[in-house]
């Protein structure tokens, strides 16, 4: 696999499992155990937590993960805090469950 596509397996991974856990509840472990790879490679990727968690979020708006992006609003995470605001106004709506 070249490495672009292991980084891109690694952070689809890591959003799979923002949205099966929470955002703030990924581990290094679970993503790579996800991805089918060592969390030494997570790591190596993404470097430290936050970055990863940065990389998520950014990746939850870009894709419009609505429960993400709502845990980052609500985390008062920068980049959730700066979508759009009927963005936000979904995710919020999709994390209380209102249609």
């Amino acid at each position: 696999m070249s490495k672009d596509t292991r980084k891109l397996a690694i952070l689809a991974a890591a959003v799979a499992e923002a949205n099966q856990h929470g955002y703030q509840q990924v581990t290094r472990e679970g993503i790579a155990q996800r991805a089918d790879c060592a969390p030494g490679l997570v790591s190596f990727y993404f470097g430290t937590m936050v970055c990863m968690k940065r990389s998520i979020m950014s990746e939850a708006i870009r894709t419009r993960q609505l429960r993400i992006v709502a845990q980052g609003i609500a985390d008062g995470h920068p980049k959730a805090k700066r979508v759009p605001d009927d963005l936000k106004r979904e995710a919020l709506q999709a994390l209380m469950g209102v249609a």
